[in-house]
């Protein structure tokens, strides 16, 4: 899809849309290493019925970066550009560290959404403390080497490649899911450009104890997806800790990367959400 850009504070970010702007809106956030790409598999058909807004994160993809990428920061100027684009209620779809901000989104701006999705990920403050266990060394240890300044960047130059590779290989399960030609494509976006990715890992800590702060039950519909052989049903504590009625859904045959592995099965989950959030809607109207 051709990027559409704004300007926030000084700063480009780039967005994505489909679908008719009279419609109900989502929002979607990617995760790393990727871009707003990782939703082309869904949005042709959610746009049938819902306006659809993509937007490269901040310091990633085509986006600029902002300084400082805890996930209170980034989740104001998530805020500002959905402010500017004059969306005054839409539904937040998200994977990975797009759900990290997501989380700290709806803890601060709940009165914007109309639902919650977290998709595959280990929310700063929400995971359990074994997560960084040695045993789980496999899943876990690129949050500390992506932590640590300046020297992933110079262990990293000219490997970019290489790099993304290995994390596609490894936590996927659907491994024809991610093309060569779509890892090519990831990684001229982060050739020589790591640090605005790395940076919301450094800043972790601080986004844990962000969302520990500001932990409450929310009011809107919440949905944690898993994929099977990746967080899987883990994203129950998730879904639990964010809303007495937060539910779980675990796509079967997956790995990580669901949109990319499984955008069928997760379009069934998503859109039975949806229809559930509408159908609750109408009924308390009627009452």
């Amino acid at each position: 899809m051709k990027s559409d850009f704004i300007h926030i504070k000084e700063k480009k970010i780039a967005y994505y849309t489909r679908g008719n702007k009279r419609n109900e809106a989502i929002v979607l956030l990617h995760g790393w290493p990727e871009t707003s790409k990782i939703w082309d598999k869904i949005t042709l058909e959610l746009s049938e019925n819902y306006y659809t807004v993509a937007i490269d994160l901040p310091g990633l993809g085509d986006s600029d970066g902002i300084g400082n990428h805890n996930t209170e920061h980034v989740a104001s100027f998530v805020y500002e550009i959905v402010d500017a684009l004059q969306i005054k209620t839409f539904h937040l779809l998200s994977h990975d560290i797009g759900s990290w901000v997501a989380v700290t989104y709806a803890l601060r701006y709940e009165q914007t959404l109309k639902s919650l999705t977290l998709i595959d990920a280990g929310i700063p403050g929400l995971l359990p403390e074994g997560y960084f266990g040695m045993d789980n060394a496999e899943k876990a240890w690129h949050f500390y080497f992506h932590a640590i300044e300046a020297l992933p960047e110079l262990l990293l130059k000219g490997k970019e490649q290489e790099y993304l590779e290995w994390f596609f290989t490894h936590k996927s399960f659907i491994k024809t899911a991610i093309t060569a030609q779509d890892i090519q494509y990831y990684s001229e976006k982060y050739k020589g450009n790591f640090t605005g990715g790395f940076d919301y890992y450094r800043q972790y800590q601080i986004s844990a104890e962000i969302n520990i702060k500001l932990l409450h039950k929310l009011q809107v519909p919440v949905l944690a997806i898993g994929g099977q052989y990746a967080v899987s049903d883990k994203m129950m504590a998730v879904a639990h800790a964010l809303s007495d009625n937060g539910l779980c859904e675990v796509i079967a045959d997956c790995g990580h990367y669901v949109p990319e592995e499984q955008p069928q099965s997760l379009l069934v989950v998503f859109q039975k959400f949806l229809k559930s959030n509408d159908e609750h809607l109408d009924s308390d109207q009627r009452d």
